[in-house]
């Protein structure tokens, strides 16, 4: 099965949050992301658990 990633500004349009708010989403430890050099590549499969799993959860940056 093929894996599709998300990138930064994907994350952002996705949630409708800006840049600095989306960093500081994907530096917390439990968020799924690949780091490449400076670029950050976000699992579709697993961003979408990640969603799950924080349903109720709140994130203050």
């Amino acid at each position: 099965m093929e894996e599709y990633y998300y990138t930064i500004k994907d994350i952002q349009n996705i949630l409708r949050i800006g840049r600095t708010n989306s960093y500081d989403l994907i530096r917390q430890p439990d968020f799924p992301k690949i780091k490449l050099g400076k670029k950050y590549l976000i699992p579709k499969s697993e961003f979408e658990k990640f969603m799950n799993r924080n349903l109720y959860k709140t994130y203050d940056f």
